[in-house]
């Protein structure tokens, strides 16, 4: 419990670094499963920076050209998100769209 802030910020680090410098890193898609459980056990009401991770770190993810590593992976992170709090879905489907031009169909 007590290390769960000093693990978060290291995975928000490790995305960052991914989406926005290298677009390299070979273990993306095994930290997204790793979060898909973590998200499915989140207590509602959702905390704050949770929904945070999801619009900074989440959502981004679409945009690096090798998405179809790690795709399922985050999808299933996603749709977890959503399932956790419907009133989500608006903010995935602005921010899919956001990216989608970038990217592929």
């Amino acid at each position: 419990m007590v290390h769960r802030p000093f693990i978060r910020k290291a995975i928000n680090n490790i995305f960052y670094r991914f989406i926005y410098e290298t677009e390299r890193h070979s273990g993306i898609a095994e930290l997204l499963e790793i979060l898909g459980s973590i998200i499915n056990g989140f207590a509602l009401p959702m905390k704050k920076e949770h929904k945070l991770f999801l619009v900074r770190a989440l959502i981004p993810l679409h945009k690096p050209k090798s998405i179809a590593v790690y795709h399922q992976q985050l999808s299933y992170c996603i749709t977890q998100f959503v399932e956790k709090d419907y009133k989500l879905a608006d903010t995935v489907v602005r921010g899919l769209l956001k990216y989608w031009p970038l990217t592929n169909c």
